[in-house]
């Protein structure tokens, strides 16, 4: 008796990891089994960290190699115009992100560098030089 128990538990198990099909659906009558589709190795995937905005922006800050003041142009002052959007320190950073980036260091980057200065705890000169950088990149 023991050998047909046994028996009888290795035929289930085996059929565990099949399902029955009936032959409703156009088969020859009567039912048969198939395998279930089970995924025998869990897929594992891992997320893709992208930079966001402000370490990009850090990022530039350290390519910067001039001193930047009022009417220089170029990517570097480019950089530090999307630096000063990113950190938002106050509306003068808002003005900034309203006209956008425009490699030229006019009025509105002067005081929105300003405003960043005075709120990491720089003299507000609007000159960005190597305090500023230094600051920056903290």
């Amino acid at each position: 008796m023991k050998k047909i128990l046994f028996f009888s538990f290795i035929v289930l198990v085996a059929f565990a990891g099949f399902q029955v099909v009936s032959a409703s659906y156009g088969g020859s009558g009567g039912s048969y089994y198939r395998p279930t589709t089970v995924p025998i190795i869990p897929v594992v995937t891992t997320p893709t960290v992208t930079p966001t905005a402000p370490s990009l922006a850090v990022a530039e800050i350290f390519k910067i190699s001039r001193v930047l003041k009022l009417a220089k142009t170029g990517n570097d002052v480019n950089a530090l115009q999307l630096f000063l959007i990113s950190q938002n320190k106050g509306p003068a950073a808002l003005a900034l992100a309203t006209n956008g980036a425009t490699h030229y260091f006019g009025k509105l980057t002067k005081a929105a560098l300003v405003e960043w200065q005075i709120a990491v705890g720089l003299v507000g000169d609007g000159v960005f030089g190597p305090l500023s950088k230094a600051a920056a990149l903290r």
